[in-house]
């Protein structure tokens, strides 16, 4: 699971950041093809009607409570069930 948008924000120069790139580079079209947003996961956990998410892969990892919140709230606005975000050694 990745923020796409905020990974290639954060990449962009200081400058750029906002404007709009019409033309993906081939990193941003991997970014979306490979790699699922966080309302994307909670639409494949709805879907699969499991009752609980561990997110083992995600980027960039939480530097904080404020950014774990925000990848879990964008879950949860599809899917109701428990998540977590894994932690290394972790046991689910």
């Amino acid at each position: 699971m990745i923020d796409v948008d905020g990974v290639l924000g954060a990449m962009r120069p200081a400058g750029a950041r906002g404007a709009a790139n019409p033309t993906p580079t081939g990193f941003e079209w991997h970014m979306h093809a490979h790699h699922m947003t966080p309302s994307q996961v909670g639409d494949l956990a709805k879907a699969a009607e499991v009752k609980r998410v561990v997110i083992t892969h995600f980027a960039p990892n939480p530097t904080g409570p404020e950014q774990a919140r925000r990848y879990l709230d964008a879950i949860h606005t599809q899917f109701p069930g428990g998540v977590q975000l894994g932690a290394d050694l972790g046991r689910y």
